[in-house]
């Protein structure tokens, strides 16, 4: 580990070092990346340092490697490495890492030479564009890390082949719609990062069924992206802080076919759906035919969802759904818990109530009625339309 301001790294420390499995350079002056690794053997512990022969370990730095080697890696963070387009990375890492450098260009080949590469992370750069063919051949590659760039278009065959890719971030760019079938070949992707982009467009077919958790909050989304709730194996989608509104779930409900969509459910664990800050107002039903009221029970024993921050209205509009959850509440006792965070914001008396908590005789028509006098505040009961 060297951090002294280094522009150059000194050439003896190949010579001095020549079994040296990671180079840590972090925060120097370096405007190129150095020759590394200077061998491509794989080192090992001295015997009885570490566990058991044949262990297989998770790095925190992603990197799965026999427990009695040394993990080789290659750390340049917090240079100034800016352009890396005639630059090619040779020889055997597990981990290559360029953050904080001001990096703005990346070369078709610039990984193309690494030969069990398991994590490249060249996140919090300047990087606009990436060649469509970046990470073609990685077949190691288990994680890639692409959050806080300038990106605003990925390209569709950018993962294309990487099928062993396990997690990708691609948070905080400028990002503005998701290309059908982006992800699609990465057929053991389990965590993707989306949030705080621009997204306002997900093509049919973008997402690998094997994902587990999908973070799309701080978009512009003003619809639900279908294709999400048809991956049989996702436990968590978190679309909070986007513009959706209870008719867009409504929508949604409609074009599912809980039948063909793969749309599973399991009793002890239902998905999580992460909605809070949305533009959910009013929770009516009116218009919602019955097949589809059923479909949205359904709906909402499959998914936990989050409406916290959102304005709801509880009006006589909320019957027809609080009818609903009461009766899944019945038939799910443990499910009572689910709706903890869909609390009233409107009527003033009613503020931080959970609908469950709401009173029939209590509710009110949010519109004033027509014969109150104009000194008065008058409102009209749900139950029996007397104005009160």
């Amino acid at each position: 580990s060297l951090h002294d301001a280094l522009p150059i790294l000194p050439e003896k420390l190949q010579t001095v070092m020549p079994g040296l499995q990671t180079l840590d350079l972090r925060f120097n002056k370096l405007t190129q990346p150095p020759i590394f690794p200077w061998n491509n053997t794989a080192l090992k512990f001295p015997h009885g340092l570490i566990g058991a022969k044949g262990l297989k370990v998770k790095t925190l730095g992603g990197s799965d490697v026999d427990a009695d080697n040394y993990v080789r890696s290659l750390r340049l963070d917090g240079n100034i490495i800016q352009d890396l387009s005639l630059h090619e990375f040779h020889g055997f890492l597990h981990k290559l890492s360029l953050t904080r450098n001001g990096l703005q260009t990346i070369g078709a080949t610039s990984f193309q030479n690494l030969s069990g590469i398991q994590a490249i992370d060249i996140s919090k750069n300047n990087i606009q564009e990436l060649p469509s063919q970046l990470f073609h051949g990685l077949n190691s590659l288990t994680e890639i890390q692409l959050h806080e760039n300038n990106l605003s278009v990925v390209p569709a065959e950018l993962f294309r082949g990487s099928e062993n890719i396990m997690k990708i971030t691609l948070g905080h760019n400028k990002i503005r719609k998701i290309a059908g079938g982006l992800f699609n070949s990465s057929k053991r992707l389990l965590i993707l990062h989306l949030e705080g982009n621009r997204i306002k467009t997900i093509e049919e077919g973008a997402f690998s069924n094997s994902l587990r958790e999908v973070y799309l909050q701080n978009n512009v989304l003003s619809y639900f992206p279908i294709s999400l709730f048809r991956l049989q194996n996702v436990s968590k989608i978190d679309l909070s802080f986007n513009a959706l509104t209870f008719q867009d779930l409504i929508n949604l409900v409609e074009n599912l076919d809980f039948e063909t969509d793969n749309v599973s459910f399991q009793e002890t664990q239902p998905k999580l759906l992460d909605l809070k800050n949305n533009n959910f107002t009013s929770l009516s039903m009116q218009g919602v035919k019955e097949p589809d009221a059923l479909k949205l029970s359904r709906f909402l024993e499959i998914y936990e969802v989050n409406l916290e921050g959102n304005p709801l209205i509880c009006d006589c509009s909320i019957i027809a759904i609080k009818r609903k959850i009461e009766l899944l509440s019945k038939n799910n006792p443990g499910s009572k818990m689910r709706f903890r965070s869909w609390k009233c914001a409107w009527p003033e008396q009613m503020r931080d109530k959970t609908i469950l908590e709401t009173n029939a005789n209590d509710l009110i028509k949010q519109n004033e009625p027509r014969q109150c006098p104009e000194e008065c505040s008058c409102f009209e009961r749900c139950s029996d339309q007397t104005v009160v």
